[in-house]
């Protein structure tokens, strides 16, 4: 009963979504011994979604360079972005990562953040990371 319950309102909330597409990823058994189909969308996620800031005019004339290390595989994904754009990396990748940042004239960054995922797709991770700019030291003569 309950299986037939959870389909007819999984069934019409496909059909009020006509929007997104979906799938049936797995079927899991709950303690009674009922089946669930876990439905999920074909859609894509990032795992990262990262946007650095400082305070500097101009902003959009900044390329900030960065990459994100796996911890678990060792993959690197390198990129680069302008300040105030956000970047989206590690598609449906969950796992612990290292995240390095630089930018001329501001203090290299490095950052770790962990991933999680349910049953269909990764958790996104929002970081919003501020650059600080480098102390200049004046030699007095």
């Amino acid at each position: 009963m309950k299986k037939l319950w959870l389909l007819g309102l999984v069934g019409g909330a496909l059909a009020f979504s006509s929007c997104q597409e979906y799938i049936i990823d797995d079927i899991i058994t709950t303690d009674d011994g009922d089946s669930i189909d876990i439905i999920c969308t074909e859609e894509f996620r990032p795992g990262i979604v990262l946007e650095a800031v400082a305070d500097v005019k101009d902003a959009e004339e900044h390329k900030v360079v960065g990459k994100i290390v796996n911890l678990e595989t060792g993959d690197v994904e390198e990129f680069s972005t302008t300040l105030g754009k956000q970047v989206s990396l590690a598609y449906e990748q969950a796992g612990e990562y290292v995240i390095y940042l630089s930018l001329k004239g501001y203090e290299d960054i490095k950052d770790e953040v962990f991933v999680d995922e349910d049953a269909c797709h990764v958790e996104t991770e929002f970081l919003n990371i501020s650059l600080k700019k480098l102390q200049q030291i004046r030699k007095r003569l």
